[in-house]
């Protein structure tokens, strides 16, 4: 049931994109009736969501006309800001996500399907928590020497030498993370219990860090990684494209 939803949506882009190409309307009068449809929109899945609530797994139609039409309105606003505006130097983290969209959706939907999803941990056994709890330690100061790399290095290019400080707040964050945990002990269950590897890290992230912080250490650091891999795709000009 939730296809036909899906459909409509990408058609609705499809509908955006063909009206941003129009050559023949000035480019203020393609953002402002942009905009507008985009509000109706907006408007017409708030007030629709008082009969038939928002549900992004089944995609009911008020959920698809909401974020249609706020998603218009935020095209509508970068365009002017990059295409009107010329304001452009913020964009490049988004246009190597755009440039290998596809590649973006299919690489991360698959690796957390086969390697996050398919694998299991059991939880009762403390080898098991060790190699949960320091495999992500790697992963994240891998990760994050990898962007902190990235970074320093086109700072370097514009502001000179001086830009090697912000090693040291990198640094910081990534002891704190180790700090965390390690200082906090691993408790196997009692029983055997068996959960994938994306519960595994979660959890352990969760309770070492609190809810909220180990939820979104996960988050970032996830996107960031494949960030980074279509960053250095995009370098090399490698793009997936149908």
């Amino acid at each position: 049931m939730s296809v036909p939803p899906a459909v409509g949506m990408m058609l609705l882009g499809t509908l955006m994109g063909d009206w941003f190409r129009r050559s023949d309307v000035q480019a203020e009068q393609r953002v402002k009736k942009l905009a507008s449809a985009g509000a109706l929109c907006a408007l017409a899945g708030f007030l629709w969501a008082f009969d038939l609530p928002f549900n992004k797994d089944r995609w009911t139609p008020c959920y698809l006309l909401w974020c249609a039409g706020v998603g218009a309105m935020l095209i509508a606003m970068i365009f002017v800001i990059v295409d009107i505006r010329g304001v452009r130097g913020w964009t490049y983290p988004f246009i190597v996500l755009g440039s290998n969209a596809i590649a973006a959706y299919f690489l991360s939907i698959m690796a957390k399907v086969l390697l996050m999803n398919t694998p299991q941990v059991d939880e009762s056994r403390v080898v098991s928590l060790a190699l949960v709890r320091y495999g992500t330690l790697v992963f994240v100061t891998l990760t994050g020497a990898w962007a902190m790399w990235l970074l320093v290095r086109a700072a370097v290019r514009h502001k000179g030498p001086v830009a090697h400080a912000l090693w040291t707040p990198a640094a910081g964050v990534i002891f704190i993370l180790w700090y965390r945990l390690v200082a906090g002990p691993a408790v196997p269950s009692t029983q055997p219990s068996l959960t994938n590897v994306t519960n595994a890290i979660g959890g352990m992230l969760k309770q070492s860090l609190g809810a909220w912080e180990g939820g979104w250490v996960f988050t970032i650091f996830f996107v960031l990684f494949w960030w980074l891999v279509l960053d250095a795709a995009y370098r090399k000009r490698i793009f997936w494209k149908l």
